[in-house]
């Protein structure tokens, strides 16, 4: 009995011991999965990125359906989008205030859009980056980078890129400046909205190069500050794994 309880708490003495190298291993392979993340922040490719990205959003047709899904109030009044019913004015005053709200919508949809276009790039780019630099070591291992977690980053995304977008409501009112209103207006009617979507198209076309600057400037700020966070998170994690390592060889003496 006292033989069979002496190698019983030797086999668990080995459990034990397997046990604290399994987990200083496994922190260290979070280790080598945060600096192969922080290795592919993808500064490099960001350009290239939120080009394809714009390349796809910033057309004419998408313009245009993002302009028709807008869906406008004017005050108390119900007015849609261009499934609804018919909406006129005569007014010059009335048709210029639901324009400029309509530019606004149709600008903050673009902006959104174009949001999460860039996130699912990146969220792609990252995967595939480091699925193929860990495949080697640990061949098992499948990543799987949720859109949903960077739903978030979209979020701030649509922050920033709308006010960078901002200019333009200024640029596309004054590029078609109604002076008198022979006729009145149907506000959901397809032709109108469409001039609209025209008009805005128009002024990111010529504001295209601002535009991608802006955007590329403060993505490139929220990856710098993404690394620091990584580091920050980084040296943590070596230093719990040195005093994991530290409290196991003084267990052992």
């Amino acid at each position: 009995m006292i033989t069979e309880t002496v190698l019983l708490h030797h086999d668990f003495e080995g459990y034990e011991e397997i046990a604290k190298l399994s987990g200083v291993q496994k922190l260290q392979s979070l280790i080598n999965i945060l600096l192969f993340v922080k290795d592919n922040i993808l500064q490099d490719s960001l350009k290239n990125i939120v080009e394809e990205a714009a390349g796809e959003v910033f057309t004419l047709e998408t313009i245009t359906d993002l302009c028709y899904a807008v869906c406008l109030q004017d005050g108390d009044d119900y007015i849609g989008t261009t499934n609804s019913r018919s909406y006129c004015c005569r007014s010059i005053f009335t048709v210029k205030r639901i324009k400029r709200t309509l530019v606004q919508h149709t600008l903050e949809a673009i902006a959104k859009l174009l949001g999460t276009e860039i996130c699912r790039r990146i969220s792609k780019h990252i995967e595939e980056q480091i699925q193929i630099k860990l495949q080697h070591e640990f061949p098992d291992l499948k990543l799987d980078i949720s859109l949903t977690n960077f739903n978030v980053f979209a979020f701030l995304f649509d922050a920033f890129i709308i006010t960078i977008f901002w200019p333009i409501v200024a640029i596309v009112l004054a590029f078609s400046i109604v002076s008198t209103l022979l006729f009145s207006v149907n506000i959901n009617d397809k032709l109108w909205r469409r001039s609209v979507a025209i008009d805005i198209y128009h002024c990111i076309m010529e504001n295209r190069n601002m535009l991608m600057y802006g955007i590329l400037r403060e993505i490139r700020k929220m990856c710098t500050r993404t690394i620091s966070d990584l580091d920050k998170a980084l040296k943590q994690l070596e230093r719990f794994k040195d005093r994991m390592v530290l409290l196991n060889q003084q267990e052992c003496k």
